[in-house]
C-alpha cells in the first residue's frame, strides 16, 4: 500500500488521503461563504459545473490541477497558497486570510524551508504536488512535481497568464505545447509562455520528478485571468 499523507502534510500508512480532501472542501466552502457565493454563482465563475464543485466540498473527489487553479483564480486567492493551506497543517478561521496559513520568516536574511515541512498533496491521476516556500517570492510559484509512469498532470491543455519553468530532476518528461511534443531527460529544462496551451506527462517507466516554476500569472496573484483549456466545462 502506498503511503498517504497527514493533516501536517507528512506521510502517514493507513490514513484514507489524510484528510486532504476533505480539508479541500471546508477551504472552497469557506471561501465560497465569505464571497457570498452560491454553488451555481462560484461554479459559473470557475467554469466548472455545480455538481463537482459540491463533490469537492463533501470530499468525494480528488481534482485536477487546472480544477483546482480555476477554483483560486474565482475565489481571488493565490494557487499556491490555495494548495498550500489545503496540504498544510494550518487552517483558515473564520475570517482569516488565506495568506495568514504560511507564514515562513527570514532568519539571518535567510528562509529556510527543510524538506519534510513541505506542504504536499496527491491529485488526480496520481500527480503529487510540494510547495517550495509558496508566497515567500512575490510574481512566482515553485513547486515539486511527481508523476507516475504513463501519468498526465491534466486530462486537457491549459492556457493562463505568465510563464513557466521546469527542470527535471529524475526521469523522463513531455511537454506538449500547442500540438508539439518536447521529450526532455533528467538535467534537461524548458521554458514557455503560458499562453500557449500545454501538458505535462511522464512516458517513462519510472516516477517522474520536476522543479516547477510559474511567473507572474493568475498561479500567484489573486483575480488574475482564470486557467483556461482549448474545450471549457
Amino acid at each position: 500500500m502506498e503511503p498517504l499523507l497527514n493533516k501536517s502534510g507528512l506521510v502517514a500508512e493507513g490514513s484514507d488521503d489524510g484528510g486532504l480532501s476533505r480539508r479541500l472542501g471546508e477551504l472552497v466552502r469557506k471561501l465560497r461563504s465569505q464571497h457570498g457565493l452560491s454553488l451555481r454563482a462560484l461554479a459559473a465563475k470557475a467554469e466548472l459545473s455545480s455538481g463537482l464543485i459540491c463533490e469537492l466540498e463533501q470530499g468525494r473527489v480528488k481534482p485536477t490541477v487546472r480544477t483546482l487553479l480555476k477554483l483560486a483564480d474565482a475565489l481571488g486567492v493565490r494557487a499556491d497558497l490555495f494548495l498550500g493551506a489545503v496540504a498544510g497543517s494550518g487552517g483558515l478561521g473564520a475570517d482569516a486570510p488565506i495568506e495568514r496559513v504560511i507564514d515562513h520568516k527570514a532568519v539571518d536574511g535567510a528562509v529556510v524551508l527543510r524538506r519534510q515541512e513541505r506542504s504536499r498533496m496527491k491529485l488526480a491521476n496520481g500527480l503529487k504536488w510540494e510547495g517550495l516556500l509558496p508566497g515567500v517570492t512575490p510574481g512566482c510559484s515553485f513547486v515539486q512535481l511527481e508523476l507516475p509512469p504513463g501519468g498526465t498532470a491534466d486530462d486537457q491543455l491549459l492556457t493562463h497568464l505568465g510563464s513557466e519553468f521546469g527542470l527535471v530532476l529524475s526521469g523522463r518528461m513531455q511537454v506538449e505545447l500547442d500540438g508539439r511534443v518536447h521529450e526532455l531527460e533528467q538535467g534537461d529544462c524548458i521554458y514557455f509562455e503560458s499562453s500557449i496551451p500545454h501538458r505535462l506527462s511522464n512516458p517513462g517507466s519510472v516516477p517522474l520528478t520536476v522543479l516547477w516554476v510559474n511567473f507572474g500569472s493568475s498561479a500567484t496573484y489573486p483575480g488574475g485571468a482564470a486557467f483556461n483549456s482549448p474545450n471549457n466545462e
